[in-house]
C-alpha cells in the first residue's frame, strides 16, 4: 500500500501555514500541536538509557523532553530568543 501524496498546492498551503505559525512566535501553541508527534518520533528511535542526543533547533524542547524521559542524555540548542 502506498502512502497518500499531497498536491503541490496543498504542500504550498501547508508550508505557508507552518511558516506563519513559527514566525508568530507563539511557541506555546506550537508545542501543544506537535507534542504527540514528537513523542511518537522519539519512541521510533528506540533510545537506550544513556544514549546521547543533540536536539538542534529544539524550540520548546518537545523532542528533548521525550528523549530524556526515555533515558537519553540530551543537549538542546535553540538560537531564537523568543522560545
Amino acid at each position: 500500500m502506498s502512502a497518500p501524496t499531497a498536491s503541490a498546492s496543498e504542500m504550498a498551503s501547508l508550508k505557508a501555514r507552518l511558516k506563519a505559525t513559527w514566525m508568530s512566535g507563539d511557541f506555546d501553541k506550537i508545542a501543544r500541536i506537535i507534542e504527540a508527534g514528537g513523542a511518537e518520533f522519539i519512541a521510533r528511535l528506540h533510545l537506550t538509557p544513556g544514549a546521547r542526543l543533540l536536539d538542534v533547533a529544539c524550540g520548546t524542547g518537545n523532542l528533548s523532553f521525550s528523549a530524556a524521559r526515555a533515558g537519553a542524555i540530551v543537549t538542546g540548542v535553540e538560537l531564537r530568543r523568543t522560545c
